[in-house]
């Protein structure tokens, strides 16, 4: 490699790096944050491959505002995307393919969200692979077989969108909202923050739609 592809190779990782570090949720999540619940809980529910660095970094945001008891939730990542957190447990779970890890996450997931009262406020935290992460097939549907069509739509070519179209109609926390469970009907509030790194900007192919149909009502 001569010294003028050294060049193009640094300037390329550079901007690469500068693209992660303006895109991470360090540098973009605390300003959309909400104000702490004057009572009650503050429950984190995260999902996607940006899950872990999401709930570590709103624990860091609120840690100073609440007590720790008032703090609880949980994340779901990809394998191997785990963080520290302190207060948010982290689980690392299937993606692109869902697998047992998820299924059990998202079963603590929906009792989290189902234990909810009027003074609790709920903060959703999505990014890209929340639809693999957070995996609750309809019923009738086993895990086998929402993993076969997985690969079988990855090795279609089919383009996100298409297979979110199909996927969304597969999965309880995506053609229900989470927030019309048993429980949730009291919420004081809640805020789906969707970090969405896809090369488009229709948000209806972000974690199979979820940015819509994960929402929370009083």
């Amino acid at each position: 490699m001569d010294g003028m592809d050294m060049a193009v190779r640094d300037l390329l990782e550079s901007l690469f790096r500068s693209a992660v570090a303006a895109a991470h949720p360090a540098a973009v999540l605390p300003s959309s944050l909400p104000e702490p619940p004057p009572r009650g809980r503050l429950v984190i529910l995260a999902a996607g491959k940006a899950a872990g660095a999401m709930a570590e970094v709103a624990e860091q945001h609120f840690l100073p505002r609440l007590p720790r008891q008032r703090i609880a939730g949980l994340a779901v990542t990809r394998h191997g995307y785990g963080r520290p957190t302190q207060l948010v447990p982290v689980i690392e779970a299937g993606h692109p393919v869902p697998d047992a890890a998820g299924i059990s996450a998202t079963k603590r997931v929906l009792a989290l969200a189902d234990a909810v009262d009027a003074d609790d406020l709920v903060l959703v935290l999505l990014s890209g692979g929340a639809s693999a992460n957070w995996i609750a097939p309809v019923d009738g549907l086993t895990l086998g077989e929402k993993q076969a069509l997985t690969r079988a739509l990855l090795k279609s070519g089919a383009a996100i969108g298409e297979m979110n179209t199909l996927r969304k109609h597969l999965s309880r926390t995506s053609s229900r909202a989470i927030g019309r469970s048993p429980g949730t009907s009291a919420f004081q509030a809640a805020f789906p923050i969707a970090r969405r790194f896809l090369p488009t900007s229709k948000p209806a192919v972000a974690s199979s739609r979820k940015r819509y149909s994960v929402r929370f009502f009083r």
